[in-house]
């Protein structure tokens, strides 16, 4: 491998006009010039393959397959098959880039010939005019480590609930070395495309293996914007796509316990803390059932026991719903209920 290394970018596009042009404008603008940008458009509905192919008329580093619609799985699929470079990024095509990213890391995996190199994130939230980032990775670690700083920093809880000392089972925030996405017989390792859900997780605890030695830099190269039109963060699909995430980390599970026995134990008290996160701070998760199932899944995973923390916690809950639906069948409370209803939605007709 030589000093300069080709990069390919894979990009899967879905119904991504709004936010296309801005991703690709800063991959484009990296101070690394040696890059290839691949746009897999996944039979899109809204005019993403137009986009696709204007931007690939105005740059010849932009490469554009078009393939008819099979989910992200697929499409980074065709990415990493059409790749040419000694290494593989994926972007999603919603976020974008610091122009730095590239000439900082790639040099630093040529040095140590590293398998993978992970680096740090922020969450872009657009109101308005304004755009708020957070960077979820201040604590992470930087420098040169082995495999078992590899699954340490990528199994533990990330974001502000972990201390931002992780840098998540996400797979932008990374750039690997494509030999070392294959396996024994020189196949690549690919992502399972029945998975919609997580399965950057799945690939990820899969490829790992394969991984000994890794470049850290927690600086915030990548920007993921939080879109609430995304398929995990709109409202009738939210309950759905958490649960299906948690049936994807219990596959993870299944591979760390084959794999090795720390790493599985570390991504079990990940996962219940995460799924019980899940289960209490969003509005939408406040039905019976989908909590129940929630409790369920930690149990499962907690080799049938429910950890006291969270048992204590569900009986609070029930407690708490208990009261709500005798408050809500005593006559003046309904009275009042009704008042407030009616008095708001006066309100709004006004407006």
């Amino acid at each position: 491998m030589g000093t300069n290394p080709k990069v390919s970018v894979v990009v899967p596009v879905y119904n991504a006009e709004k936010f296309l042009g801005k991703c690709v404008e800063s991959l484009l603008a990296q101070q690394y010039e040696n890059v290839e940008i691949i746009l897999v458009e996944d039979g899109s509905k809204d005019n993403s393959a137009k986009v696709c192919d204007e931007l690939a008329q105005k740059s010849d580093k932009v490469k554009v397959i078009h393939k008819v619609n099979a989910g992200a799985s697929a499409a980074r699929n065709t990415g990493i098959l059409n790749a040419t470079g000694e290494y593989i990024h994926f972007c999603d095509a919603d976020d974008t880039l610091e122009p730095d990213c590239y000439s900082n890391i790639v040099p630093k995996m040529v040095a140590e010939d590293a398998d993978v190199a992970y680096f740090g994130w922020s969450v872009d939230v657009i109101n308005g005019k304004k755009v708020t980032s957070t960077t979820q990775t201040d604590n992470g670690m930087t420098g040169v480590g082995n495999q078992d700083d590899i699954f340490r920093t990528m199994l533990t809880m990330c974001g502000a609930g972990g201390g931002k000392t992780s840098y998540g089972n996400y797979i932008w925030n990374k750039i690997y070395k494509t030999e070392k996405l294959k396996d024994k017989d020189g196949n690549f390792i690919l992502f399972d495309e029945t998975v919609k859900v997580a399965e950057d997780g799945l690939w990820l605890v899969n490829v790992g293996q394969n991984w000994h030695k890794g470049v850290f830099d927690n600086k915030a190269y990548y920007h993921y914007l939080k879109n609430d039109e995304s398929v995990m963060n709109t409202k009738e699909n939210f309950a759905k796509t958490r649960l299906e995430s948690q049936d994807s980390h219990k596959k993870m599970l299944n591979i760390l316990k084959e794999f090795n026995e720390n790493y599985y134990e570390i991504h079990k008290q990940t996962c219940i803390d995460y799924f019980w996160v899940v289960a209490k701070g969003n509005p939408e998760t406040k039905t019976e059932e989908f909590f129940r199932q929630v409790v369920t899944n930690i149990i499962e995973i907690n080799d049938g026991q429910c950890p006291s923390n969270i048992a204590k916690d569900c009986l609070w809950h029930m407690r708490q719903t208990q009261i709500n639906r005798r408050l809500l069948n005593n006559k003046i409370v309904k009275v009042a209920v009704d008042f407030v209803k009616k008095k708001e939605k006066k309100k709004s007709k006004k407006k």
